[in-house]
């Protein structure tokens, strides 16, 4: 269990005097660069770990979000954070960051300040992050920077010139460190920049950007005393991204497009469907029904020539049949009159779909029209005649001997 410091009444009482546990979060420095990195919340559903105060979470609601849950483990820190007016939409757990369970797929954006460096297990933390969020979601989050929490005595020194300098030591050391911060005995685990950046990329997130934040010119006219930490930087901010996969991806078309995932097939072809609509003046009806063709392969929907059919019934002589009215469903299900016909798939069929890639298809289209214009071109070419004043000689009338073998024809030999 991580260490409890907020529970401390005399800890406590000197901490919520600080300027951002008093003015929030636009007291904190690093907030503009945070929040720079966190995406557009309109509609979404937020999580901040070690969400103090409730700062960030009424900050997300004021911002468009869904809903905020904040998860700490003082408990007077959620007190104080409901305290403020209250929103049904934000809600807080009291929960040891270190053994927490998410739901998953359940959040959209996850948020943390200067609360990962208290945590000893935090490659599981960030682990349960990745599969609590949805694909594509965002992680965030501030901790203090490692040339900080690596010395054994943190604090400046003057060096033999008379300039304070910041004494490294035990940086790639990783462990815990013990200091005194408002209170005696306060323990954090110092991390090198490498390792936070290689807990994100093991848990499966895509790094996006990096941070190690020091004061703007125009900050420092502002807070002069903030002109040290151009010399020691004293946070490092990380955003990560949630990929998404070729399964996540097609599930999250589907809800975009309206349409069920739980029929992947299904959907393929009705999204096919949709694709000829919104593309008819650009795409034929031959190169879409070879499209189709392909990717509408499974147990629901056996192999079967779309394309074939597709001609078949263009060229029958039913009036009822015309490009408004042609359903790819009919043309999947089989019929009693014409057994389906299987098509020759390339040997990559197996993940094919997953893939939905036409690069393949095309590529076989230009093949066959290739070949089909040497084709053409062949039976183009001009057949050899016979010198002017002779008639055309059939095939059948070819004499048996040589032109020069001095057989003049006529009577017997």
């Amino acid at each position: 269990m991580a260490q409890n410091i907020y529970d401390d009444p005399s800890f406590f009482e000197v901490y919520i005097k600080a300027p951002r546990q008093v003015q929030g979060l636009d007291a904190a420095p690093e907030w503009p660069n945070l929040r720079a990195m966190i995406p557009d919340l309109h509609a979404s559903k937020l999580l901040d770990l070690g969400c103090g105060f409730g700062w960030t979470c009424r900050w997300a609601r004021e911002n468009g979000a869904q809903a905020a849950h904040g998860i700490d483990l003082s408990q007077n820190m959620l007190s104080k954070a409901k305290e403020f007016p209250k929103d049904p939409a934000i809600t807080y757990l009291q929960a040891d960051l270190d053994q927490v369970k998410l739901p998953a797929l359940s959040f959209d954006v996850a948020f943390s300040s200067l609360a990962l460096h208290y945590l000893k297990n935090l490659p599981e933390l960030v682990a349960q992050v990745y599969q609590s969020l949805t694909p594509g979601g965002t992680f965030v989050f501030s901790a203090e920077h490692p040339i900080w929490t690596a010395p054994r005595n943190p604090g400046w020194i003057l060096d033999a010139e008379g300039v304070n300098v910041w004494p490294l030591d035990r940086y790639l050391s990783e462990g815990p460190r013990i200091t005194n911060w408002m209170a005696e005995g306060v323990i954090k685990q110092h991390r090198t920049v490498a390792t936070y950046i290689t807990i994100l990329l093991q848990a499966g997130f895509v790094l996006s950007a990096i941070d190690e934040w020091g004061p703007t010119p125009e900050q420092l006219e502002e807070f002069p005393d903030w002109a040290k930490a151009r010399d020691r930087p004293p946070f490092l901010l990380m955003k990560a991204i949630k990929p998404i996969g070729r399964s996540l991806l097609w599930a999250s078309v589907c809800r975009f497009l309206g349409l069920s995932a739980s029929s992947y097939f299904s959907g393929i072809l009705k999204v096919g469907e949709r694709a000829l609509k919104w593309k008819a003046a650009r795409l034929s009806d031959r190169v879409y029904m070879y499209w189709v063709s392909h990717v509408s392969t499974s147990k629901a929907f056996p192999p079967r020539t779309l394309y074939t059919q597709h001609l078949l019934l263009k060229s029958s002589n039913s009036a009822s049949y015309s490009k408004s009215n042609l359903h790819l469903s009919s043309l999947c299900a089989p019929t009693p009159s014409r057994a389906p016909t299987t098509h020759p798939l390339p040997p990559h069929r197996t993940n094919y779909t997953d893939k939905m890639c036409i690069t393949y298809l095309l590529a076989s289209k230009l093949k066959k029209n290739k070949e089909a214009k040497a084709e053409e071109d062949r039976s183009a070419r001009p057949v050899q005649k016979q010198p002017p004043g002779q008639p055309q000689m059939q095939t059948s009338e070819v004499p048996a001997v040589a032109p020069n073998s001095g057989y003049q024809g006529g009577g017997e030999v």
